[in-house]
C-alpha cells in the first residue's frame, strides 16, 4: 500500500478558488417594476402625493437585475408587511454565474 498523494491539476485547483470566491461575493439585486420618461420640467413639478404612471402594464412581472444583468422575472408579492418577489421565470445557474463573474 502506497501514501502517494495524487496531484489535483493546477487549472482545477484554480477554477476551484475561484468560484470559491464568487460564491462569497455579495452582490446588489435591483427589482425594476417599469419606468418612464419624464421632461425636466415635470420632473421639478414633482411634489408629495405625485403619482407615476409606469411604462408595464400590472399583469407583467417585475424584473430582477444583479451586476447589470437581467436574471430572472417575478410577481410582487407582500412579506411581512413588506415587498417581496415570486420567481417565475430565471436563467440558468450556469447563466447566471457567468454573468456574476464578469464583474466589470
Amino acid at each position: 500500500m502506497t501514501t502517494e498523494k495524487k496531484e489535483i491539476p493546477k487549472k482545477v485547483s484554480t477554477q476551484a478558488i475561484q468560484l470559491e470566491r464568487l460564491l462569497d461575493m455579495q452582490f446588489k439585486a435591483r427589482l425594476i417594476l417599469g419606468g418612464c420618461t419624464m421632461e425636466v420640467d415635470d420632473i421639478l413639478a414633482l411634489g408629495q402625493g405625485a403619482v407615476l404612471e409606469l411604462d408595464t402594464p400590472i399583469t407583467e412581472p417585475i424584473q430582477i437585475w444583479v451586476n447589470d444583468r437581467l436574471i430572472a422575472k417575478a410577481e410582487t408579492v407582500v412579506v411581512n408587511e413588506r415587498f417581496g418577489a415570486k420567481i417565475v421565470e430565471i436563467a440558468s445557474k450556469e447563466e447566471r454565474l457567468k454573468d456574476m463573474a464578469d464583474v466589470s
